[in-house]
């Protein structure tokens, strides 16, 4: 007797024969390159734009609220610019061997080699800004910090890059930051195009830490005693306040109604810690790559916060592995004060 398949175990076996068949494009030479103003997509190209649409832009939001941007708005941008369209297919490659790791290595190959295009594209876009092309550098630098995130975390090959340097920001915190920094000319513009909700950061300038105590505040507020008399102390201090006003953004949402957060828009709980990263300062950052203690240690709190995005692929491991390696550089003097990370993520 002839039986159906149960219709998620037929994707899964159609996931897994994407993830078998798909080869790495040749490299182009630069002759090859500029002989041609048009850009040609192959089979695979096109089977992984569908694996996009139906599993990967599901897989990145997963809500109602934003599914929408990344599943129909980000490819109708990239069928008008051909860099946004390879930086879908990067992600959608990784997303792929993130849930294929037998196909890992060939198919982070083929996210890479998408990733490279599309950067080369959006280079060429930033240097002739327009507002044209506002929305696609916008949506790019979107995909980008998706890919930097689940390149630099689950799909990296730990073995052929310093840890902890790694886990530490060397490589992807400015990966994030400096595409975002090059598109506040362009703010305004998007500002009145279709991903104006994307830019909206609800009732965040409105936030006090300080007037809006929420739980595990006090957690926060005890290790500014660790830099009080450190000459550094405007900048820990000022980073530390912009984390504990993360941590009362992503807090309102516990407690928020479903139509609320409906109502509300993109940027909910999860968007904190990115707000984190391209709000607090450069000279923080530069602390952190010294590995100045008190840096460390927030750090090792923007984990806990990280750490509750652990659901999302992209995301998985982060929190947990940046609190692992502050503990690790940290030593035995610092253990009160983060003893609270490390409960927050069940480690003794």
């Amino acid at each position: 007797m002839y039986r159906l398949r149960p219709p998620w175990r037929s994707q899964q076996t159609d996931e897994a024969a994407l993830a078998a068949s798909l080869r790495v494009p040749r490299i182009l030479e630069p002759h090859e390159q500029s002989a041609s103003s048009t850009t040609t997509f192959t089979p695979d190209d096109l089977a992984l734009l569908h694996y996009w649409t139906i599993s990967t832009s599901l897989d990145i939001i997963k809500s109602p609220v934003g599914d929408h941007y990344w599943q129909k708005t980000f490819p109708n941008i990239g069928f008008q610019y051909t860099f946004v369209m390879h930086g879908i297919l990067s992600v959608a490659a990784l997303h792929l061997a993130y849930r294929h790791p037998a196909d890992k290595p060939r198919l982070v190959c083929i996210a890479a080699y998408h990733h490279n295009i599309a950067l080369r594209g959006f280079q060429n876009g930033i240097s002739q800004v327009n507002d044209g092309n506002s929305d696609a550098l916008y949506a790019f630098s979107c995909l980008n910090m998706v890919y930097v995130l689940a390149f630099f975390g689950p799909l990296c090959d730990g073995a052929s890059i310093d840890s902890k340097s790694r886990i530490l920001g060397d490589g992807w915190i400015p990966a994030i930051r400096s595409v975002d920094a090059v598109l506040h000319p362009v703010y305004d513009r998007i500002c009145r195009g279709p991903l104006d909700d994307l830019t909206k950061i609800g009732n965040w300038d409105k936030l006090d830490p300080d007037q809006q105590p929420v739980t595990h505040d006090e957690h926060f507020r005890s290790i500014q005693q660790v830099w009080e008399s450190n000459a550094d102390a405007p900048i820990y201090d000022e980073s530390l306040y912009l984390l504990r006003k993360c941590n009362t953004y992503m807090k309102q949402f516990e407690t928020m109604s479903s139509e609320a957060r409906a109502e509300w828009g993109y940027n909910q709980d999860w968007s904190a810690p990115y707000i984190w990263l391209h709000a607090t300062s450069k000279e923080y950052l530069d602390l952190l790559q010294e590995r100045k203690p008190p840096a460390l240690l927030i750090f090792a709190y923007f984990g806990a916060l990280a750490h509750a995005l652990d659901g999302s692929w992209f995301m998985e491991g982060w929190g947990r592995s940046i609190i692992i390696v502050v503990d690790e550089l940290l030593g035995g003097y610092y253990d009160r004060w983060i003893k609270w990370p490390k409960d927050f993520i069940s480690i003794k």
